[in-house]
């Protein structure tokens, strides 16, 4: 059943409305299809802009191989189906808009062949919350941690480098799962923040330029204690309390596509574990940095960053059916 539904993430509780994970339609996606005789290649994405998760599917009319994709400088990781090949392409919350591309390339009876995509990227405009954020004795300049602290931050750091460092084929089915059993954005993707830094000067706050940060995901609201789901089929390569991000989970879903889930109060997986979609992973809570129960979840391929959310609305196919 299809449920449809390293950064210094804070929530900001400016309300965008509720709404039930069921409220999200996989069939409000946009289409674009090519047809070069040989393949036919359909490309798909919620939104075709900024900072969204395209999914191109490739059939073929006959037997084909050394099957490639290309998007700009990004050269996709094809995976090879019962019915085809498909991979994930995500779009830069940067990227340039306008008229684009994704080049495919194939051997067909020992000839090279090209097909091209052409499509618009639109440009997605990101909230800029105006006000600066008060972290406390982060916001405090000067202050450093005891050794312990350092070495625990340290130590977190190597475990993050070694999840992300994970290599596993591709795990993602069909079935997908909004990540919180309610909908309550709080704050949106790629939102550009900025926090306050202040010295003590005489037992007085002496406020100085504010530092801009970039939201790298999206924050749930959710009450302590309620649940937080795998949004697809992956493995889990971290599991554990982290400095920054609190309780922490790492989902490789293979071909370099990661999700990752923080602040939860308690963790209900262990690493290499492979979990299915929808799978609950932890329970919402307020640990590391964060000012509020609330779960941050983010996903990225190949070091780039995009909507997590945007992967619910794609109509992936299983691999093998």
């Amino acid at each position: 059943m299809k449920k449809i539904f390293l950064c210094l993430i804070l929530p900001i509780y400016i309300y965008s409305g509720v709404k039930s994970p069921s409220d999200y339609d996989p069939s409000s996606v946009e289409k674009i299809t090519v047809d070069d005789g040989i393949i036919t290649a359909n490309l798909f994405a919620r939104k075709f802009s900024q900072g969204e998760l395209a999914y191109l599917e490739l059939m073929a009319s006959s037997k084909i191989s050394n099957v490639k994709a290309q998007f700009g400088n990004f050269e996709t990781n094809m995976t090879q189906t019962k019915w085809g090949y498909r991979c994930f392409i995500p779009i830069s919350p940067d990227e340039k808009t306008g008229k684009r591309e994704i080049t495919v390339s194939y051997n067909f009876k020992d000839r090279f062949s090209i097909t091209h995509i052409f499509f618009n990227i639109e440009a997605k405009k990101y909230q800029i919350l105006k006000r600066s954020l008060d972290v406390g004795n982060f916001s405090r300049i000067g202050v450093k941690p005891d050794a312990e602290r350092e070495q625990f931050i340290k130590d977190c750091l190597a475990k993050k480098t070694k999840a992300f460092a994970s290599r596993e084929n591709d795990l993602i089915d069909s079935n997908l799962s909004h990540p919180r059993d309610s909908h309550y954005l709080t704050s949106d993707f790629w939102e550009k923040r900025r926090y306050q830094r202040y010295k003590i000067v005489k037992r007085k706050r002496v406020y100085e330029n504010s530092k801009e940060s970039i939201h790298r995901g999206v924050d749930l609201r959710g009450p302590q204690g309620t649940p937080v789901f795998a949004i697809a089929r992956g493995k889990v390569v971290l599991s554990g309390k982290m400095h920054y991000e609190g309780n922490m989970v790492i989902i490789d879903h293979g071909n370099l596509f990661f999700t990752y889930y923080m602040h939860m109060d308690k963790l209900l997986v262990e690493e290499g574990r492979i979990i299915e979609a929808g799978t609950q992973i932890g329970e919402v809570g307020s640990t590391g940095i964060s000012t509020g129960p609330h779960l941050h979840v983010s996903a990225i391929i190949k070091q780039i960053q995009f909507d997590p959310l945007s992967i619910l609305h794609l109509p992936i196919k299983d691999i093998n059916k």
